[in-house]
């Protein structure tokens, strides 16, 4: 059912990308007022140190598992697609206890070995209440859109954006400790749980589990392998700053940085994601289809990407705080991701199932990021590990690109606008240099 209030061309695709950039306003919203608060940049520093403990506790198996989810499901019949939904809720509900419970319980070794003890294990013993069953949950969206229920999906967008931001900022503002943000961050955790719970009623013993786990598993495994090497990009930038540095403002200014251009990877994802069902039943259209909208979404992105990198040194300051300045130039290095973000390649070997290709070239891309780093902290600091990501980003796309040619003799602009994404990027590239010549 589709919420009365939208646009009547509005797809199930369209209402994912919804969910996907309310969730990153959401996002932003949350640092801005932060920043605005009256904790101190050490207070932000603990939570964003606390985001990425709980990155490092999900991003080698859940993202991997959801997406195998997206990819095996259309595969099945109506009956079968029930079933592995509530085989799928019931498996990261186990996972997430499994794990949720040992980093619990060895709190302090899991904060010493990251983050060189920055992090309270008070703080994180009450976070991972939070983290876990939010990132849990994160199945119900994907099962929305599979269900093709927009009514359902939008009501979960409204809710998980605003609660997010209600349940942390309010008690933050109101008492002036992250503590009170972390226990309200519990109760909206609890809700989305409840949530996930009446909508998929998960089990852990399903008629034929057996042979449903296998083909889910046949598609995720290599997907798994795949989070590990993307998701490591993220851990191995923090450790590094973490060990460089040993400070947790610094750790601040640079996770304050490092972000990509607002909305770019909720819009790419939501195309991927909807590209990956579409190409996996109908292959010719479903190219025709994603190029279309790999276009649009290039004239979108890249000129906002183009206003941002001309004048982030002017308003970032101002939109968070003097505290950030040194945020700016990170920040504007991480907005060339945008290239490998419009650069879809991904969908297209999922769909065809040869996702362990994905696997070695990510395991590839990681080792190329890792090695990068390590050089360019010495030289460059923050803003050196910024650019060592963006390398690695388009040295993965180039990969793929030359695989999909090779594999199924597709060259890149039967399924992406090719003249329209390199125009912008050297636009893209000369407006950077001018930038960081004359300021």
């Amino acid at each position: 059912m589709k919420p009365l209030f939208l646009p009547g061309n509005w797809d199930i695709s369209r209402t994912f990308q919804t969910f996907q950039i309310s969730r990153q306003v959401a996002s932003i919203l949350v640092a801005i007022l932060l920043a605005k608060s009256a904790l101190s940049i050490e207070d932000i520093g603990q939570y964003e140190q606390l985001l990425f403990l709980g990155h490092i506790l999900t991003f080698f198996w859940l993202q991997g598992l959801i997406q195998g989810f997206v990819a095996a499901s259309p595969r099945e019949d109506k009956t079968n697609q029930r079933s592995l939904e509530q085989l799928a809720a019931g498996l990261l509900l186990f996972i997430g206890c499994i794990l949720g419970g040992l980093s619990w319980v060895w709190a302090g070794p899991f904060s010493h070995l990251f983050t060189g003890g920055v992090v309270q294990i008070m703080y994180w013993q009450l976070f991972v209440f939070f983290f876990l069953p939010t990132q849990i949950t994160s199945l119900v969206e994907h099962v929305y859109l599979l269900r093709n229920d927009q009514q359902g999906l939008f009501k979960w967008t409204l809710f998980s954006s605003a609660g997010l931001i209600l349940a942390f900022i309010l008690p933050v503002w109101s008492f002036g400790t992250l503590e009170a943000g972390i226990y309200g961050l519990m109760v909206y955790a609890s809700i989305r749980l409840v949530w996930m719970m009446l909508l998929i009623q998960p089990v852990f013993s399903i008629r034929d589990a057996g042979n449903l786990l296998t083909r889910w598993s046949a598609l995720s495994i290599p997907l798994i392998g795949y989070a590990i090497a993307g998701g490591a990009t993220v851990i191995v930038d923090g450790w590094i700053i973490n060990n460089h540095f040993q400070d947790a403002r610094v750790f601040a200014i640079f996770r304050y940085g490092a972000r990509e251009l607002p909305f770019s990877m909720a819009l790419a994802s939501g195309v991927g994601t909807a590209a990956i069902a579409h190409l996996a039943t109908q292959w010719t259209t479903g190219l025709d289809d994603l190029k279309h909208r790999v276009s649009r979404l290039s004239h979108l992105l890249f000129p906002i990407t183009l206003v941002l990198i001309a004048t982030s040194h002017w308003w970032f300051t101002r939109l968070f705080s003097p505290d950030f300045a040194a945020s700016a130039e990170v920040f504007n290095i991480y907005l060339m991701i945008i290239v490998s973000r419009v650069i879809l390649t991904s969908p297209l070997i999922t769909a065809k199932g040869n996702t362990g290709v994905i696997l070695r070239i990510g395991l590839i891309e990681l080792l190329v990021n890792v090695v990068l780093s390590l050089i360019f902290v010495h030289y460059w600091g923050i803003a050196g590990v910024a650019a060592a990501t963006v390398i690695a980003y388009m040295f993965e796309k180039v990969a793929h690109l030359v695989y999909i040619r090779w594999k199924y003799n597709l060259t890149p602009s039967s399924y992406l606008p090719v003249w329209t994404i390199l125009g912008y990027s050297i636009l893209m590239i000369m407006t950077y240099v001018l930038v960081h010549l004359f300021l």
